[in-house]
């Protein structure tokens, strides 16, 4: 059963959803591994009311699945170094978690190649929460591809996230209905974002302007550094920069020239720009 990110609606028959009986579930058949196996339980996490995270993945010799497991969000409980740290600077978080033993693990029947539920926890020992507010829950939001190519036409035709979200809203009647909150749309121009990137960050800058430079040699200054990583500020340097940029600009010395008063630099605008207003 895949699933859909489509907020329930009153007509939603949640009994659907179920998997009364732990004894009926354990060691039946199912023809869904993996992934769908993830999707089927999210679709009943869904209409109960709690998140779920995907557990431990086991593998064959042959590098195929065999062994699945899939728990409630709030499974676990945070560490205690976290908790009682005391070189963290950072307020914490509220905690979340709450030990819940709520799980669902498969496994593949290589007799049969058939993948069968191993072991079944339905007893959640927090509250769940109410369909009204399921949608909030990062499990069961998210954008569809149709939403995507909606939001991705406004963005570029100018319209800011703001908006965007406002007709959307306006457009499912209401937050409920909309399947995704303001920060998934963020998330989505970010994501959308850096593809476009994609050859053109800073590396692929950098990796230019050394092109560049192999090309022309004078595309560019090149500098030297001490053994620390520090910028080598004797008078040669300062001479050899002066006289490669007296070059490019074709022996045309400038008629004023502002430092910091270095006492390097300023022995080095001497010899090279003796008639310099310094």
């Amino acid at each position: 059963m895949d699933v859909d990110l489509e907020p329930l609606n009153s007509q939603d028959n949640v009994e659907d959803c179920m998997m009364t009986g732990v004894e009926e579930n354990v060691n039946c058949t199912c023809d869904c591994g993996g992934t769908s196996t993830y999707k089927l339980y999210v679709r009943y996490a869904r209409c109960l009311g709690f998140g779920v995270h995907k557990g431990d993945t086991a593998r064959g010799k042959d590098g195929t699945q065999c062994r699945r497991m899939f728990f409630c969000s709030k499974e676990g409980k945070r560490a205690e170094k976290y908790i009682s740290s005391l070189s963290r600077k950072r307020e914490h978080r509220a905690l979340t978690r709450t030990g819940c033993e709520v799980m669902l693990a498969v496994y593949l029947d290589t007799k049969t190649s058939t993948w069968r539920v191993k072991k079944l926890v339905e007893t959640h020992n927090h509250d769940l929460g109410p369909q009204c507010l399921v949608h909030l829950i990062p499990n069961h939001r998210g954008l569809i591809e149709p939403q995507k190519a909606q939001a991705n036409t406004m963005h570029d035709h100018g319209l800011s996230i703001s908006i965007i979200m406002g007709l959307m809203v306006g457009q499912a009647s209401g937050y409920a209905n909309v399947g995704f909150t303001k920060k998934d749309l963020d998330n989505h121009f970010q994501r959308t974002r850096r593809v476009k990137l994609i050859g053109r960050d800073s590396n692929a800058t950098i990796s230019y302007l050394l092109g560049k430079a192999d090309v022309d040699s004078m595309a560019m200054a090149r500098y030297s550094a001490t053994d620390e990583g520090r910028l080598d500020k004797r008078m040669a340097t300062y001479t050899w920069l002066l006289q490669n940029f007296l070059e490019v600009m074709l022996n045309k010395s400038p008629s004023v020239v502002v430092t910091d008063g270095d006492e390097a630099m300023k022995a080095a605008i001497r010899e090279i720009f003796p008639d310099v207003t310094h």
